[in-house]
């Protein structure tokens, strides 16, 4: 159960981890998978 709890643990700060990263540079680079989002970050606030 302990190897269970640890992986899970792991996993998740990985998912955590490259989902912070990948959000950063695609709005650092503006590269958008959707045209919604291109609308949404394009029009002033």
């Amino acid at each position: 159960m302990t190897a269970y709890a640890l992986c899970v643990l792991v996993l998740f700060l990985k998912m955590l981890a490259i989902s912070c990263y990948q959000g950063f540079f695609r709005l650092r680079y503006r590269a958008f998978t959707n045209y919604e989002d291109v609308g949404f970050f394009d029009s002033p606030l």
